[in-house]
């Protein structure tokens, strides 16, 4: 499918879902460079990880850790070939309540505060790590942009979230992508206007399946930032992009998710 897609699709593709280490049907060792490497080979630009990171950054401290597979593929096909895709829920916290140690705790517009819980297998499972941890660990071990989605915002169609996103700029001096949340074009101006995200990720926004051009600039052409470095992403399913031509110069890159579902999470 990525081969096909590659084919189809003329800006930069990031693919994700299963860049880890594991055992085989056959019981024969397969390792995540590998796995990167059959990426790379068919087409992908970037690959994108996901729970393989969370668990890397939990043993971060351990002298003893092995090797991440942030570390093994970007030393071999550079930093700007790693993304690190965080997906935290937001933990609210009671009145003077304070985080868990070493948590970092974030303040909301209306008062109320929270931290960043992180979460593994599509979000299913949350995991003693909060996003601002996890993004200083995955720069630390050579991730080169950072996908931040907020899973309490995702689908609602109500914008970013602000806080979260001001939290890790701050905090890392990678770029940083905003997802989860968006709705409308102001959405983007809000995101790209109130934080240092360097690019926001679009599923759904504007475009209609109804030939197969796309053209982003009616729908997201009001999306600029003053030093013009602002990039607007889209992201597609494995079967829209066999079955699409991909040809849109106000999109960033192509963000495509191979999970073993075959769909793409927020589509």
């Amino acid at each position: 499918v990525l081969r096909q897609a590659s084919e189809r699709v003329f800006v930069p593709v990031t693919i994700g879902g299963g860049v880890r280490s594991y055992t085989d049907a056959r019981g024969v060792q397969v390792d995540a460079l590998d796995v990167a490497a059959a990426y790379f080979r068919a087409g992908a630009d970037k690959i994108s990880i996901g729970s393989d990171a969370v668990y890397a950054a939990l043993q971060f401290h351990d002298a003893n850790r092995p090797t991440s597979s942030i570390e093994k593929i970007s030393r071999v096909y550079g930093k700007q070939a790693v993304v690190v895709s965080i997906d935290p829920k937001r933990v609210w916290l009671e009145n003077g309540e304070a985080p868990p140690i070493g948590m970092f705790a974030v303040e909301h517009p209306d008062g109320k505060r929270c931290w960043y819980q992180c979460t593994v297998k599509g979000g299913r499972q949350p995991v003693l790590l909060d996003a601002r941890q996890l993004a200083i660990a995955a720069q630390y071990m050579g991730a080169g942009e950072l996908m931040l989605n907020c899973i309490d915002c995702d689908g609602k169609k109500s914008g970013f979230d602000l806080p979260l996103l001001t939290m890790i700029t701050d905090a890392v001096t990678i770029p940083v992508i905003a997802s989860s949340g968006a709705g409308a074009p102001d959405h983007f101006v809000d995101a790209f206007s109130h934080t240092d995200v360097d690019a926001a990720l679009a599923a759904r926004v504007g475009w209609s399946f109804t030939s197969e051009r796309w053209d982003m600039q009616d729908g997201l052409g009001v999306i600029a930032r003053p030093d013009g470095g602002a990039r607007v992403l889209a992201t597609y399913s494995a079967f829209l992009l066999q079955d699409w031509t991909i040809d849109a110069p106000s999109i960033g890159f192509v963000l495509a998710d191979f999970s073993p579902t075959g769909a793409l999470a927020g589509i």
